[in-house]
């Protein structure tokens, strides 16, 4: 029989072996209860299957996205303890979680206008708009001067911070770092580069604010707009605009964008692309599409290399090494 394993105590998530929190899973443990028991269970089960084979999974909708969503700011003072407002930001886990990212915001954002479109009968009832709105505060908050977004917070803060990090096996985790103070910035200007280690000029620019924080970000303002264009539709341009300038400026010299997670540079392309897309340009009036095209062409074929990021830990170095692709 299936039994609902909640976590211990109050809480009602369950954390898992990294330390996230997640939602309720259901376990099957064959000794619970007695036979007649199993055999209505097991009839209920067989009614509850499609036609087409398949047993569908629990409701989603905008309930699914609730678990995220930091309803109100830390009650505290902010200010004093130099807390940054969290009031309608996905969390990087459930809302207990608390601490905002802004791409889990912008992402978030884009899935709730997505359902809003479709009928509630199918996907239930929207967002309320107030919500929308206090995302929509929350992504301009976590705008960067040079016009690009940072993962937890604006890149404001010192590098002696990452003294009192108490994570046991990730480095330079506790802020973001301006690019010229960033660990990898400075082990790149205190070595002989080779062209196998050797960090890109615009890469280490990216470190502050990444390509693909900044695009989610553009990808939710521009999908807000459609929806809501008469809520702060000057901050709202204002904000797209310098993010894909912002995108721009870090274009490598090939085409492509460095990306910090996944493959590395076409991961990075395809964010760089979707953004400036949802901007507004194109194929024939940007320059920086163009280019990006031209970078994805010449590493398409039956076995196009790309180069994945992996970093050492423990020794804050950095590893360029080929990740080969077979096209079918």
């Amino acid at each position: 029989m299936w039994k609902l394993k909640i976590a211990e105590g109050s809480n009602p998530w369950l954390r898992s072996v990294n330390g996230h929190v997640g939602r309720q899973t259901w376990e099957f443990d064959p000794s619970l209860g007695s036979p007649e028991e199993l055999a209505e269970i097991e009839k209920l089960r067989e009614q509850f299957q499609a036609k087409d084979g398949h047993w569908p999974g629990d409701y989603g909708g905008p309930m699914f996205l609730l678990p995220g969503l930091v309803l109100d700011d830390c009650p505290c003072n902010l200010d004093y303890w130099y807390h940054h407002i969290s009031k309608g930001a996905w969390a990087f886990s459930t809302a207990d979680h608390g601490w905002p990212t802004s791409d889990c915001t912008a992402e978030g954002l884009k899935a709730a206008l997505s359902l809003s479109k479709l009928p509630a009968g199918t996907v239930g009832e929207p967002l309320d708009e107030k919500r929308l709105y206090d995302a929509v505060n929350v992504i301009f908050s976590l705008q960067n001067a040079n016009g690009g977004f940072a993962t937890y917070e604006l890149t404001r803060s010192y590098s002696w911070l990452q003294l009192i990090n108490p994570a046991e096996t990730f480095g330079d985790i506790v802020i973001d770092y301006p690019y010229n103070k960033h660990p990898l910035y400075i082990h790149s200007h205190s070595f002989t580069l080779t062209p196998s280690n050797e960090a890109r000029p615009n890469q280490l620019t990216a470190l502050c604010s990444y390509v693909e924080c900044t695009s989610a970000a553009i990808q939710a303002l521009t999908a807000f707009k459609k929806l809501y264009p008469g809520h702060r539709k000057e901050e709202v341009e204002h904000c797209i605009e310098r993010s894909a300038k912002f995108i721009e400026k870090i274009q490598e010299a090939d085409g492509s964008w460095y990306g910090s997670w996944a493959v590395c540079y076409t991961y990075g392309t395809w964010f760089g692309v979707r953004g400036l897309v949802a901007a507004g340009r194109s194929f024939s009036n940007s320059s920086a599409v163009h280019k990006s095209c031209d970078f994805l062409l010449s590493v398409v074929g039956e076995r196009a290399i790309f180069h994945v990021k992996t970093r050492s830990i423990n020794f804050a170095s950095v590893v360029r090494f080929p990740y080969y692709m077979f096209t079918r």
